[in-house]
């Protein structure tokens, strides 16, 4: 505010994590939430027990959700 800048009209705000503080009224940021039980299922399928590493590295593709809230808006076409 002190600029003179508002959000979302001059600068749109996007976070990440979801943190609880994201969705308060004072700041309802836009952000993407992870999906951390589905992490970490693949987490601990990834650790061996007996602490080796797997020989093979694995791409794992794990999908987030965007969650709109008032830090941002729909861009005018």
């Amino acid at each position: 505010s002190e600029l003179g800048l508002r959000i979302p009209d001059d600068v749109p705000t996007f976070g990440f994590d979801d943190i609880a503080e994201a969705s308060r009224p004072a700041y309802s940021v836009s952000t993407i939430r992870e999906p951390f039980v589905e992490m970490m299922d693949h987490m601990v399928r990834f650790i061996d027990p007996a602490g080796e590493r797997p020989t093979e590295p694995e791409l794992v593709l794990i999908k987030g959700e965007v969650v709109l809230r008032n830090s941002t808006r729909p861009v005018a076409r």
